[in-house]
């Protein structure tokens, strides 16, 4: 069977270049990745993409999948498909590491293999916004949140209309989620961002607000599946905070600014009530003595008493 966009390439080509490339990164999901793959599919758009997934060795059936849809359209679907788990070995950021590296395209979107794309317009509208404006560095939209019952919730992401924003705006509500972001590749120095030791999605975001402006879409293109198996729902609160405070103060030492600095604060606060209830006051008063020798000689010092 032929799928739209491989008569479009063989036919038209429009473009001879490779306009959008999908970062799909897979581990055991074997449930979900069809629904994932099939959302990118049904993409309809009038240029060229190419879907790379990053599998790191999954032990159920998500290879043999990804396998059954590479056999059906090869020149869409480009696969690494890893023998040993590169995240128990301690590889962080996976997508620049293997993805970001091999592709063609001048803007980059984003979806797990957990997670998929409703709109099958999605890529269409956030290409013609970037294309119309040269001063976006990202766009990005509501989404939906299906949970491990399989009911579909709204997300607290109240907005009736589109609107841009800057990393500032980022404080009251994280409106940027992974599966719903398409960003200009040339905005990113990937030598900056491997060298990071706690990269996550928060640092991809604040390094693209650096480079332009954002701009949210306030109908939901996309589902954000919550499971047992999911990252989030196998982290306690510990590690949550945790890694939010490693995050923010890495991002403050880079890159100062008052959304990292506010955030950094906060986090900080947070571990620190969190380790203080869990009577490890050593650890607590560690953070503390970190944040306020970071911040006391800056300007940055009003977000202690101050943050949002």
């Amino acid at each position: 069977m032929n799928h739209p966009k491989e008569l479009l390439k063989k036919l038209l080509h429009r473009y001879d270049m490779t306009i959008v490339s999908i970062f799909c990164i897979t581990y055991n999901h074997s449930k979900y990745i069809k629904q994932c793959l099939d959302g990118f599919l049904m993409q309809q758009c009038d240029f060229e993409y190419e879907i790379l997934i990053h599998d790191d060795a999954s032990t159920d059936e998500t290879i043999e999948i990804i396998q059954d849809y590479c056999e059906k359209y090869p020149s869409l679907i480009k696969p690494i498909i890893q023998q040993e788990n590169q995240y128990s070995k301690g590889v962080r950021g996976i997508n620049f590491v293997y993805n970001f590296p091999r592709a063609q395209g001048k803007y980059i979107a984003m979806c797990e293999g957990d997670d998929y794309w409703t709109d099958p317009n999605k890529l269409q509208k956030q290409v013609d916004l970037l294309e119309k404006n040269p001063d976006l560095s990202l766009v990005c939209s509501n989404f939906k949140i299906k949970n491990s019952e399989n009911q579909i919730l709204e997300s607290e992401l109240e907005y009736s209309k589109d609107f841009r924003f800057k990393s500032s705006d980022l404080y009251k509500q994280w409106i940027a989620k992974t599966l719903t972001l398409m960003f200009r590749k040339e905005h990113i120095n990937f030598e900056i961002i491997k060298t990071y030791k706690h990269f996550r999605d928060v640092h991809l975001v604040n390094h693209l607000l650096l480079k332009g402006q954002g701009y949210f879409l306030y109908q939901p293109t996309g589902v954000y599946r919550i499971h047992e198996s999911g990252v989030h729902s196998n982290t306690n609160f510990m590690q949550r905070y945790n890694q939010a405070y490693l995050t923010f103060s890495e991002i403050f030492e880079r890159e100062k600014s008052d959304y990292a600095a506010n955030q950094y604060v906060k986090s900080a606060y947070r571990l620190i009530k969190y380790k203080f209830i869990q009577k490890s006051f050593s650890e607590a008063l560690f953070v503390l003595r970190k944040l306020l020798s970071d911040l006391l000689p800056t300007s940055y010092s009003k977000f202690l008493i101050t943050y949002k």
